[in-house]
């Protein structure tokens, strides 16, 4: 799929619907009221984050994860929903997946990491950028969040203080 989507050629990118400037606006007092000290993490990082955010690299699917895989009969798996697709950041569609299968515990994370840097093809001197990518993925699913799902908002904290952990 990344390859067939670097050979694409259209000058029209959709807008981003939820760019992380816009996010950390309207949600930001939210967050620092309910969770501050995970606020306070954030806000040092989101400038950082913004950056990422606002790349233009390569086109991307926006939205990849298991909840857009389909796998058929003969086992091929196949991605579905494109409404996301836009040019973006070169290693988002890789943290949205990273994040989708992530251990839950801080002991089985390295290896993970590791081993998926390693199948995906994602060079050592970009595991930072990939890092601060999948942090990026996580604080705007917190950030859509915090007001409606709280349970959720817990999930995407943990997964942000464990990723925390490896940048």
């Amino acid at each position: 799929m990344r390859h067939v989507l670097d050979q694409f050629d259209y000058s029209f990118s959709p807008p981003y619907s939820r760019p992380l400037v816009a996010l950390w606006r309207t949600h930001r007092e939210t967050l620092s009221e309910k969770k501050p000290v995970l606020f306070h993490q954030i806000a040092a990082i989101v400038p950082e984050l913004k950056r990422i955010d606002q790349s233009r690299d390569v086109w991307i699917h926006g939205d990849l994860g298991k909840w857009n895989l389909l796998v058929t009969n003969s086992g091929q798996v196949v991605v579905i929903d494109f409404g996301e697709a836009r040019l973006g950041p070169k290693l988002l569609d890789f943290a949205a997946l990273f994040q989708g299968f992530m251990p839950k515990n801080k002991q089985d994370l390295t290896a993970y990491l590791n081993e998926f840097l390693a199948l995906s093809g994602i060079q050592i001197t970009d595991r930072h950028l990939f890092l601060m990518t999948v942090q990026l993925w996580l604080v705007k699913g917190l950030l859509i969040v915090i007001n409606e799902q709280a349970s959720l908002a817990g999930v995407f904290q943990n997964a942000i203080e464990l990723v925390s952990s490896l940048v």
